[in-house]
Parts: C-alpha cells; sequence; structure tokens
C-alpha cells in the first residue's frame, strides 16, 4: 500500500483530539483486524508513506514489524514503542497480526505537549518510553479500544503541557507564515510571506528550523508536492500544475518524482 496513491486509512479507526489539544495534534488512530483482514488477504504487507514533517508515536499493541526510512532497515518488536520525524519516506513492513495506536503531531506539537524538539528527531527513531512514563504507556496499550486510549492520552497530555513563551511565540509565526501560504494557494513567494507577517526571511527560517525541523522553502515544497498530486490522483483530467505554482506538468512529474521516488511512468502504472 502507497500513501496518497491508495487509501492507506481504510485500515484504521481514527479519532479527532479535543479542542484544546487539535493546535497539536492531527489525529488519533488504531489499526483495525477487521479491516485488515477485509482488505489485506496476504500473510505480509507493506505501507509507503511519504515526507510530511510531522512527529509520530507508534505504540505497538500486535506483532513485530519491519521499518525502513533514511536507507534504514530496522526490526521493531512485538511491544516495542517508537517515536519518529518523518523527514523522509517512510516503509512499515508488518504481518495480518499488525496492531498499532498512533500519535500523529502536527509541526511543533510534540514539543508544545511534551518538550521534544524537532531538531531532536531527525535520522533518529527513539523509545517512546523515555518521554512518556512507562507506568503511562501500559495504561493506554491496556485500554480496551480506541476511545479509552485516546482519553487516556488526551487527559496526559493535557496535564503535561510544555508552552513556553518563546515557544508560542515561534509556533504563532510559524502557524501565520503557513496561513498566508495555504490562503494563496501555495503559490506566494516566501518574501512577500515575510512581509505580511511582518518578520525577516532570516527569523522566519529561524522559527520554522525550531518547530518544524527544516527550513520554510522545503516544508512548503513537501506540501505542494502532497497537495498537488492529491489533486491530481482525484481527478487527472481537471488536474492542472498551475493551480499549485508548477510552471506546466513537466514541473509538476519533476517535483512529485522528487517527492515520492517515483517516475511518471510509475505513477500511471
Amino acid at each position: 500500500m502507497v500513501e496518497i496513491f491508495e487509501d492507506i486509512r481504510k485500515i484504521y479507526e481514527f479519532r479527532q483530539p479535543c479542542s484544546e489539544l487539535s493546535p497539536y495534534i492531527e489525529f488519533f488512530s488504531e489499526s483495525s483486524a477487521e479491516k485488515t483482514a477485509h482488505f489485506i488477504d496476504q500473510e505480509s504487507f507493506s505501507i509507503k508513506m511519504f515526507q510530511s514533517w510531522t512527529a509520530t508515536i507508534w505504540l505497538n499493541l500486535g506483532d513485530l514489524y519491519d521499518l525502513e526510512t533514511d536507507g534504514k532497515r530496522i526490526r521493531i518488536r512485538a511491544n516495542q514503542d517508537i517515536l519518529l520525524l518523518r523527514q523522509s519516506r517512510v516503509t512499515r513492513y508488518a504481518t495480518c497480526r499488525d496492531h498499532i495506536f498512533t500519535i500523529k503531531f502536527h509541526p511543533g506539537g510534540l514539543e508544545a505537549i511534551l518538550g521534544v524538539r524537532s531538531q531532536t528527531l531527525i535520522d533518529n527513531v527513539l523509545d517512546v518510553g523515555k518521554i512518556i512514563p512507562p507506568n503511562i504507556i501500559r495504561d493506554i496499550k491496556g485500554c480496551s479500544n480506541l476511545t479509552a486510549r485516546t482519553a487516556l492520552v488526551e487527559n496526559y497530555f493535557l496535564n503535561n503541557l510544555k508552552i513556553s513563551a518563546s515557544f508560542s511565540y515561534n509556533y504563532s509565526t510559524v502557524q501565520q507564515v503557513l496561513a498566508g501560504y495555504q490562503a494563496n494557494e501555495m503559490n506566494i513567494n516566501l518574501n512577500i510571506l515575510a512581509e505580511k507577517v511582518p518578520s525577516s526571511l532570516k527569523t522566519i527560517n529561524r522559527h520554522f528550523n525550531r518547530v518544524v525541523g527544516t527550513g520554510p522553502c522545503r516544508y512548503f515544497s513537501m506540501l505542494r508536492a502532497r497537495k498537488s498530486l492529491t489533486a491530481y490522483i482525484t481527478d487527472k483530467k481537471m488536474f492542472d500544475p498551475k493551480t499549485f505554482g508548477y510552471y506546466d506538468h513537466s514541473h509538476f512529474y519533476k517535483a512529485v518524482a522528487n517527492f515520492t521516488g517515483f517516475s511518471f511512468g510509475a505513477m500511471e502504472s
């Protein structure tokens, strides 16, 4: 299964975070044995995901699996829980006994809630037990369903928000820049955005590296590739690359190939 090209969400159940946590958490999810059995008719399968620059926690409730990221393949044992930053393409190689509880943060969300900076996650797969007490992890995994797990996590997070004044300022600036970028259909010069904030390019770059883990140009490139590819897959006939700031189809194909690692021919097959 490949993200965007296929609906990888179909084997999961999802819950949205409460309003207090929604600025920092995108969603909670848990793989469903029933849905996996319905859509996956083989003993093992893989899920390929593209970069998103979002911190993700995977609590393993089921079988072991392999994780491939940055050209490295890592064995994740049954009951082993990890945290990673999706700064590159990631593939999970799982079995039909896969059972994962996911907490997917917005960029900067992990630092807001647990005080962990994105920069510390780059090129690393970390043990969740280093940032969440083992007894809390044990209680989360001991819950009987996704709703109960989500409620326990939310309660723990709400009691542990670590939003410093400096982080709040950095985060607010990044959100302003992102809102301006998306309001202009991802087709606006960063210099113009800086004037609207207002702030210098140097300051915005510093804020993005602090909050997201990478600079604004690289992050914008990823966002644009994701949104444009999704639009292309949804309706190829109506797709216009200029809507997303690409000069033509060739420019779009090149950007998407760089983002996905797939050539245009592979995308069409």
